[in-house]
């Protein structure tokens, strides 16, 4: 996903929530998300379930998650993800797993 999206474009877009820049999501938590989307278990802001995604952006501050769908970032902030519950969701997971 890196590289897909133009850092001066990126430099201009600001989390809708907290005003906080807005970068590129890392490899890892990307992955950590989808993981978290495919289990079903991963809702938005308004208790929605999330739709597949490709990649992401999240604030300075690690709060909000906001998923790209064909490079195209969604910035609704009722639909952002709490980066939180993404941990939450994948903990659970390993849990069970390894029950």
């Amino acid at each position: 996903m890196v590289g897909v999206m133009d850092n001066k474009f990126l430099e201009l877009l600001r989390c809708p929530i907290s005003g906080d820049r807005l970068r590129l999501v890392d490899n890892e938590l990307l992955d950590e998300a989808i993981a978290a989307q495919q289990t079903g278990e991963l809702s938005d802001r308004q208790g929605r379930g999330v739709d597949e995604f490709s990649g992401g952006l999240i604030d300075f501050e690690r709060k909000w998650f906001y998923p790209m769908r064909s490079s195209i970032p969604n910035l609704i902030p009722d639909q952002a993800i709490d980066i939180e519950q993404i941990a939450n969701v994948n903990a659970s997971r390993s849990r069970t797993e390894s029950k």
